[in-house]
């Protein structure tokens, strides 16, 4: 005996009676399908996730990693895999769990430091491995590069801050020299008594050119001694070359 539908709108719905009758059997063994392989998609995901852990988690053991250095390595590798670097803000973002944008100016920037920090030490425990990859920054992305990559880029960039400190000293040297003319000159002497005040001095290397943080860098340099004039607001200081140390006879 087959059961009728009582309205015309029941007609071809599944039968609650008899599931296995009518149209109702193809429509219920495609959700069955569906259900078995989102059940067997869900299942191979937990083991790919079970086993990525484990993989970490010996990686760690036999690099000696703590779990920060952990998270930053499994990052830039996984970034690597993409043939993709790691900005600054995602690795910090990734590691410490902060929001970037959230930070302030200040805050950002000892983050950064951090994360060199830490980069530094995972490098340091690759070379105790004897593994050929080293964490870089090249353009701005932290990326993972093999070692001798890492040694060029090492040296080039050693080279280019011993240039930038020859540099640096040569204009420090140029601007002592400049302040030690100005107690020497013969036209238009600024000392008074070997005395030159202290804002017009540094007035006068800045119209020259030079910024005022090297002057003080100079001033400290040539070792100025300084007194101070006046009273209230007229007083002011005033600097000297040091007085020349004669020999004892």
């Amino acid at each position: 005996m087959v059961r009728c539908a009582s309205r015309p709108s029941q007609i071809g719905a599944p039968s609650r009676d008899f599931p296995e009758w009518g149209p109702a059997t193809s429509a219920r063994e495609k959700w069955k399908r569906q259900q078995a392989a989102q059940k067997a998609n869900a299942t191979k995901e937990r083991r790919r996730k079970e086993q990525q852990e484990e993989y970490w988690a010996r990686c760690a053991k036999s690099l000696k990693l703590s779990e920060l250095e952990t998270l930053l390595y499994r990052q830039l590798c996984e970034a690597n895999q993409q043939k993709t670097g790691l900005r600054f803000w995602t690795a910090v973002g990734a590691v410490y769990g902060i929001s970037w944008e959230r930070m302030s100016r200040r805050k950002q920037r000892r983050y950064v430091v951090r994360l060199r920090t830490l980069q530094n030490a995972v490098n340091r425990k690759l070379a105790a491995a004897k593994s050929k990859r080293r964490i870089s920054v090249i353009r701005g992305l932290m990326q993972l590069v093999f070692d001798d990559c890492w040694k060029n880029r090492r040296a080039s960039r050693r080279a280019r801050s011993l240039k930038r400190a020859e540099q640096r000293k040569a204009r420090l040297s140029q601007c002592a020299e400049f302040l030690r003319s100005l107690f020497r000159r013969r036209k238009h002497p600024l000392a008074k008594d070997g005395w030159i005040p202290a804002t017009l001095l540094d007035h006068t290397a800045e119209q020259a050119g030079h910024p005022l943080d090297r002057i003080r860098r100079a001033r400290k340099l040539l070792g100025l001694e300084k007194r101070h004039v006046g009273y209230g607001i007229k007083g002011e200081w005033e600097v000297r070359l040091p007085a020349r140390k004669t020999a004892k006879t």
